[in-house]
């Protein structure tokens, strides 16, 4: 069984390329939810919320949002391009191919990067968030929820960029520290816009 998954997923693969796809929507997908959190954290912890449920809740929320968008956009998006490549293959080949093997690798596709688009900010945004569970729970102070929340946005993002930096070829310490950058930047702004009384906190 196993083996025969393998292979239908290596030759799907070789028609399509989708891993490569996939693997730019999960960077993509898991960086916006983690830096989704990362504000709302922030917003939270500034408004004084003291309640980790409130926050657990709302982001969960978020990250269910962001998800279901990401799967709706990209499997649409996907298929569609998909279908394109497919009409102008059948108008070369004068046939159809719906049912083919190359059709049934383009539905593979479609599905596999609208799955990766939908789980990659969801599970981001769920380990994000997980301390504030063990806060709800009474197993951690909210303060200590906050800080490790934080602390795994800033290893999320450095985690991300340090897999960028493989793919590219470029030094892991540079690209994620170049990711981490982003972390900081909507820390200081944020802390700006408080400072300054427009949040109206």
């Amino acid at each position: 069984m196993l083996n025969t998954l393998r292979k239908k997923y290596r030759s799907y693969e070789r028609i399509t390329g989708m891993s490569k796809i996939a693997r730019r929507y999960f960077v993509m997908n898991a960086f916006d939810g983690a830096l989704t959190m990362f504000g709302l954290i922030i917003g939270s912890y500034l408004a004084r919320v003291s309640n980790p449920v409130l926050v657990f809740s709302v982001g969960m929320s978020t990250a269910l949002a962001i998800g279901i968008s990401g799967l709706w956009g990209a499997f649409l998006t996907e298929a569609a391009e998909r279908q394109r490549e497919l009409n102008k293959l059948e108008r070369s080949m004068l046939r159809k191919l719906d049912s083919s093997y190359i059709g049934e690798a383009s539905r593979a596709a479609s599905y596999m990067v609208g799955g990766v688009n939908a789980l990659s900010p969801f599970l981001a945004g769920l380990i994000t968030l997980s301390p504030f569970l063990f806060a709800g729970k009474g197993i951690i102070e909210v303060d200590l929820a906050y800080r490790a929340s934080l602390g795994i946005c800033f290893g999320i993002f450095f985690g991300l960029g340090a897999f960028l930096g493989r793919i590219s070829k470029e030094f892991w310490l540079i690209s994620g520290v170049k990711m981490l950058l982003a972390g900081l930047t909507v820390a200081l702004l944020t802390f700006a816009l408080n400072s300054s009384g427009i949040l109206g906190t």
